[in-house]
């Protein structure tokens, strides 16, 4: 038999469809499959929320804002003049005041990504696509009082967002006039930012919900991939648009180090370290075994 997914459970014996399966109400996850009672379904702890219905994780309260609550649906923002880079703050007190400016936005610029629940890109041909980072970019100028082409991908493109195939949606939004870092949040984490979205980009049958928004304050860095190898080793680091990750290869060959390209999927990697010392461990051995 099938099992319910994660974020639904089902007390029904001989179900003979996924229908028979009871998603986890708003402001609680379930992490498990088959799952057979709605006692499984768990309250997110003060700092986390869940707006939508089944779940499988709560998420930290973005930047800006807090809940000392269980069971959140939203988080408490920030107060005007005051901000927090930290995620998953529990109390107002953990806000701070404004460094560099008096509205949290010094450069005049933000980060925003957006978590989309039921997107299925790969169903949608070019141009579609298109279209809907375009509308997406359209939303997004909306709520924060800027032309569409003051919203850009991580690689820079205007009037566009980039989209992953998970549904993980991020864009800076640039030119930022007369509204705070606590205006935009407002704007940004409300519940009809968040149906607007859904509405939009629910088209072909798909039924799209957005689990969580986040922004930040920061100034617009296209992300872009370079690539340089030496005789020895290569070291790689990814920049993406949810972290930072850093590996080293030992490689005896050479190449020619490839041109910079800019990177759609907002991921950009470096490398170019020196030979590492322990690499000449095994020569120098070699040499202290043959010296008389």
């Amino acid at each position: 038999c099938a099992k319910c997914q994660r974020g639904t459970w089902s007390a029904e014996r001989g179900a003979t469809s996924r229908s028979a399966c009871v998603a986890c109400g708003e402001g609680t996850y379930q992490p498990a499959e088959g799952q057979a009672n709605e006692s499984v379904c768990i309250g997110c702890a003060p700092g986390n929320y869940s707006m939508v219905a089944g779940a499988s994780a709560c998420l930290f309260c973005p930047e800006g804002s807090w809940s000392s609550e269980f069971r959140a649906t939203a988080c408490e923002l920030c107060p005007e003049g005051k901000w927090t880079s930290s995620t998953g703050l529990i109390r107002e007190s953990q806000c701070l005041p404004c460094y560099g400016s008096r509205d949290c936005l010094p450069d005049g610029s933000i980060y925003i990504t957006i978590e989309l629940v039921g997107l299925n890109m790969s169903g949608l041909n070019a141009s579609r696509e298109g279209g809907l980072c375009s509308v997406l970019a359209h939303d997004v100028a909306a709520a924060c009082g800027v032309d569409d082409d003051a919203v850009v991908d991580v690689s820079g493109r205007n009037a566009s967002v980039t989209v992953e195939e998970s549904g993980f949606v991020a864009a800076f939004v640039l030119g930022i006039h007369g509204l705070s870092a606590h205006d935009l949040a407002s704007y940004l984490y409300s519940e009809a930012f968040s149906r607007q979205v859904a509405a939009d980009v629910s088209v072909n049958g798909m039924r799209v919900l957005v689990a969580g928004v986040s922004m930040r304050p920061e100034h617009f860095v296209p992300r872009t991939t370079t690539t340089s190898t030496t005789a020895s080793a290569t070291t790689t680091t990814a920049i993406t648009t949810r972290g930072t990750v850093t590996s080293t290869v030992v490689d005896t060959t050479t190449r020619p180090a490839p041109s910079s390209t800019p990177s759609t999927s907002g991921v950009a990697r470096h490398a170019g370290a020196p030979l590492a010392s322990w690499a000449l461990l095994p020569v120098l051995l070699v040499r202290a075994a043959t010296t008389p």
